[in-house]
């Protein structure tokens, strides 16, 4: 979820059409057996792309 708007992230251009901007909040919910791993990773991915 950002700016108000929630989408499936399975659905890149959904993301895409957040608009997020760098310093935006995002709120990102994951479920499975494999959600604190896929949750950590995509937490890395975010912070070393701050160039974005």
């Amino acid at each position: 979820m950002a700016n108000g708007r929630s989408v499936n992230a399975k659905d890149v251009m959904s993301v895409m059409s957040l608009r997020a901007k760098p310093g935006t909040q995002l709120h990102i919910l994951a479920t499975g057996p494999d959600e604190t791993a896929a949750l950590e990773a995509l937490s890395a991915m975010l912070h070393t792309q701050e160039s974005f």
